[in-house]
């Protein structure tokens, strides 16, 4: 990457300094119950083992 030239201008620099002074973000991640589970197999299929996490994108709203 030495000597390649950029498109970013100062301004793009000042940005991402600026980015870099934001705190990190904080996650609240409720308890999961550990019931309704699928076998295995099936939870690989779809992605998740808990049933009830089971909400397809439609591209709209979610729903089972």
């Amino acid at each position: 990457m030495d000597g390649m030239k950029t498109s970013c201008s100062h301004h793009c620099e000042s940005t991402v300094k600026k980015i870099d002074a934001l705190p990190l973000a904080m996650a609240y991640v409720p308890w999961q119950r550990w019931g309704d589970l699928y076998k295995p197999e099936d939870g690989l299929k779809q992605g998740t083992i808990f049933i009830d996490l089971n909400l397809p994108f439609t591209g709209r709203r979610c729903g089972k």
